[in-house]
């Protein structure tokens, strides 16, 4: 992976806080074509305020965030959505629905015209979501609701279900 390529996301000098309370100060990221980054801390060390900031769900009190060369650091979160940008919390799913249900929901959310094509076509990716449609998500451990819940981000196991 060549490491002159411009990255996909970039992010200088990002403090966010909630209130008078300031959380983050000058935190500095980018990610490249290709590239898997994983954000590791203690609690309370900053990471979901960070994640939150770049997504838009809180503001970034300066710096700045891009992505693919375009400033969207003062961008809505619906737009950041838009291109692709999302925030999933840890359950990150409707539990009274099923879990087809919970792909049309957010095919929906992302702007998909057809969202039953959106359905069909994780079914091709993750065939164990075909045989557990009708079924509830999972709800422990949280991770595999994680899992299941950005099919398009990571292969799940057949054990994870």
């Amino acid at each position: 992976m060549p490491t002159d390529a411009a990255p996909l996301l970039d992010a200088k000098g990002v403090d966010a806080g909630y209130g008078t309370m300031q959380v983050l100060w000058g935190v500095d990221l980018d990610v490249r074509p290709g590239e898997t980054v994983l954000l590791l801390g203690a609690n309370g060390a900053g990471k979901t305020t960070f994640l939150k900031s770049l997504v838009g769900l809180i503001e970034a009190r300066s710096g700045h965030i891009r992505l693919g060369g375009e400033d969207i650091t003062k961008m809505r979160s619906s737009d950041r959505m838009k291109r692709g940008m999302t925030y999933m919390s840890e359950l990150a799913v409707f539990p009274d629905l099923s879990i087809e249900e919970n792909i049309r929901v957010g095919a929906q959310a992302l702007g998909h015209v057809n969202p039953g094509g959106r359905v069909d076509e994780l079914y091709g990716l993750f065939p164990v979501l075909r045989d557990k449609r009708r079924d509830r998500p999972p709800v422990c451990p949280a991770a595999s609701a994680r899992c299941w819940a950005s099919p398009r981000r990571s292969r799940p196991s057949r054990s994870s279900w």
